[in-house]
């Protein structure tokens, strides 16, 4: 059902972008070079990652997800 997949793209981005991102960043603040970085490229892989045994789906989200992850670094916004 439509409604029901978007509802989950929604709740996904809630977990990976809001809480994962912002977790792997604090973890990584202070600690290693390029921290932002790190966090972004960490949870992006875990975002394609989400998606298996899609693996071509996995590397389109992956990439998907370090743009995602950019823009949440930049606007701190999920919308």
């Amino acid at each position: 059902h439509p409604a029901a997949y978007l509802l989950w793209c929604v709740v996904q981005d809630f977990l990976f972008f809001s809480l994962v991102l912002r977790g792997v960043e604090r973890l990584t603040a202070g600690s290693v070079p390029g921290h932002k970085h790190v966090a972004v490229f960490a949870t992006a892989a875990l975002f394609g990652l989400s998606h298996f045994p899609l693996t071509g789906f996995m590397g389109v989200t992956a990439l998907i997800g370090v743009c995602w992850g950019y823009l949440f670094l930049r606007a701190r916004l999920l919308w």
